[in-house]
């Protein structure tokens, strides 16, 4: 795709640079004949960036410039400074009412455009550069190597804002900022260690560690949050979730579709930087508490999309509470917002409550009983006991949906009956992004009862309590058939990538793997969970979509050996050993909940296969049971060891 990208482009892949911290191109469509090509730098920052423009020689005057084609209302002027910058401000524009935004939240941007010549800054109102009809225009005079520098300060809360962000983060030399972008980046990213055993080969540490150092960045990119600090030091933000766009102080948080994002981006949060989950979960129930109905917005960009079905929200709320993530306060309003959703306020919620099902929806039901269980554990962990009982009962009622002559989940009618006709193979419809294979073990909440309904005597087959196993297997093994290839570009995605049905290219199934152990069959799922991490990630990429973090935040979580399996439960299932021959989180000593935090280490002595751990000090059997280690002890620190 890089190379794609780079032909396309006439970028000189040699010299190119892609960090966190700096992107850096040398065009080689736009070169002189007497003298070099083209460059380009960028470095970005919490609210703008820096741009540089260096343009070669020509042996005549050559018009130049760039365009602000996506700008409305833009006013120019130049500054005060000497040398003289022109100054621009301007509304990006398609975000006034943008997937649901209030009208008057605006994308508030403020440039300083600098010019060089033959390396000095020169004052630009002496240069002739000016806007004209959306763009950006000068002359370079001939013989002379000239340059921009643009920077930029951006705002949801006024060009005033905008200006002092500018200032703030994008002064001084574009080095400057661009070391100071890589040391915040090596600061956050060196909270985490790995290494590898002595006498690996170079290239594949070098693979391994940019993997994974890679997915840390990826993951990290989401959810974003919103605050601004102010002249007098407080941080505000402009929300996008109240119908008037008003400003209120404190963190706010978008975009993150919860139906991706709460299976692996929070655990890895909650795991790796409890004290930013704690920010960002700040940052949600703050969007509750500006919602006109307070509801959480499931998909947010930076309001709601209307994207992806169900409301698994819920589950990263409760998981919050749970954890202790959230102040006392933030906590109730949290524990409202998923009782009120639990009790009365989902989509198709009194047909759930009557039949147990939503019908013709397998996933959206399916997803309905995790949601009760993480609601469920919520509200035990509030004190709201009878709340607790009856959702922890509600959530074990899906084996309605499950058809023991076919032994898959399948759509029931208004009239109670299964749908007709069926197929196995069939895409979407009743199963969102998937079909009946990639939903058929989809009860991470409850892996004990689905053993057992899979295992039962019927008048369809014998009592088998490996069935669940075999089944699990034949998901890995059997062939990747998809009836109706074509409909979306997952079906397609897991032929070419992945394996049997086992679509990792697509969230649906990122819990099956960690079923295996409670199928009765552990080891072998450590095997694929190892051969998931190398097939799946690579050079090449990853097998499908990031989908906000959360296929960076699966492949963190796994490669370290803890999986989240029932996010809200309180407990990290142990999987496979370590990808590393030690993996070392370091956290703050304190958060801002007043929890205490300590080192959390991981070392592996053998393969991809461990029958044994420790977890300090006490050892574990991991061939027989489901062994899995509550949250509060791995955020207190300790060491858990694959021997």
């Amino acid at each position: 795709q890089r190379k794609s990208y780079y032909q396309r482009n006439s970028i000189d892949s040699e010299t190119a640079v892609w960090s966190p911290h700096l992107l850096r191109f040398n065009f080689t469509s736009l070169c002189s004949a007497v003298a070099k090509c083209t460059q380009f730098w960028l470095t970005g920052t919490a609210h703008g960036g820096v741009m540089r423009f260096e343009y070669p020689r020509h042996n005549a005057t050559v018009a130049a410039g760039f365009s602000l084609a996506s700008a409305s209302g833009t006013e120019s002027r130049y500054t005060d400074s000497s040398p003289s910058a022109l100054a621009l401000d301007f509304v990006a524009s398609g975000q006034n009412g943008m997937n649901g935004t209030p009208k008057n939240m605006r994308h508030l941007v403020t440039m300083e455009v600098e010019v060089y010549q033959n390396g000095s800054r020169v004052d630009a109102s002496q240069t002739g550069i000016a806007t004209q009809k959306g763009n950006v225009e000068w002359q370079c005079p001939a013989f002379t190597d000239c340059g921009l520098v643009i920077r930029t300060g951006t705002s949801f809360i006024s060009t005033e804002q905008a200006k002092l962000n500018l200032a703030r983060e994008t002064h001084g030399e574009l080095e400057a900022v661009v070391a100071k972008g890589r040391a915040t980046w090596n600061a956050v990213l060196n909270r985490v260690q790995v290494k590898l055993e002595e006498g690996t080969p170079a290239a594949v540490a070098t693979e391994k560690n940019t993997m994974f150092y890679t997915c840390l960045y990826r993951a990290l990119l989401f959810p974003r949050p919103l605050g601004e600090v102010d002249a007098s030091g407080e941080l505000m933000h402009r929300s996008p979730y109240d119908l008037k766009s008003n400003v209120y102080p404190g963190p706010v948080s978008t975009d993150s579709g919860f139906w991706d994002a709460y299976r692996a981006v929070y655990p890895m949060l909650h795991l790796f930087f409890p004290d930013y989950a704690e920010m960002v979960l700040e940052g949600w129930v703050n969007s509750i508490r500006e919602h006109p109905q307070k509801f959480l917005t499931q998909w947010a960009s930076p309001a709601q999309v209307n994207s992806m079905e169900g409301t698994m929200g819920e589950v990263t709320m409760a998981e919050a509470i749970v954890n202790g993530a959230l102040s006392k306060d933030s906590a109730s309003v949290a524990m409202e917002y998923c009782a009120g959703m639990a009790l009365r306020d989902r989509p198709s919620f009194a047909k759930y409550k009557d039949t147990g099902y939503v019908p013709g929806k397998v996933s959206l039901t399916l997803g309905y009983y995790l949601c009760d269980f993480s609601v469920s554990r919520a509200a035990a962990s509030m004190g709201q006991h009878s709340l607790a009982t009856e959702l922890e009962e509600r959530s074990h009622g899906w084996d309605v949906l499950f058809d023991q002559q076919t032994q898959f989940f399948r759509p029931r009618s208004l009239t109670g009956g299964f749908s007709e006709p069926f197929d196995e193979y069939l895409w979407m419809g009743s199963y969102t992004e998937g079909g009946p294979w990639q939903y058929r073990f989809f009860v991470p909440h409850d892996p004990a009862k689905l053993r057992e309904v899979y295992g039962a005597k019927s008048i369809y087959r014998s009592a088998d309590p490996m069935r669940m196993c075999k089944l699990l297997n034949l998901t890995m093994t059997g062939p990747g058939t998809v009836s109706n290839v074509g409909m979306i570009h997952e079906e397609k995605e897991m032929q070419q990538h992945s394996f049997g049905q086992y679509s990792h290219n697509n969230q649906p199934v990122h819990h099956m793997l960690y079923m295996f152990a409670h199928a009765g069959c552990a080891e072998t799922g450590q095997q694929w969970i190892h051969h998931t991490l190398e097939s799946q990630y690579g050079k090449f990429g990853f097998s499908g979509d990031e989908d906000n973090g959360e296929m960076s935040s699966w492949y963190l979580l796994s490669s370290i050996g803890l999986y989240a399996l029932a996010p809200g439960s309180g407990v990290y299932q142990i999987g496979a050993p370590s990808l590393f021959a030690e993996v070392e989180i370091r956290r703050p000593e304190s958060l801002a909940t007043g929890r205490q935090t300590g080192t959390l280490r991981v070392t592996r002595r053998g393969g991809a296969v461990s029958s044994r751990a420790r977890w300090n000090g006490v050892e574990i059997d991991l061939a027989h049971g489901v062994p899995s280690i509550p949250y509060k002890e791995l955020l207190a620190g300790g060491h858990l060891e694959f021997l």
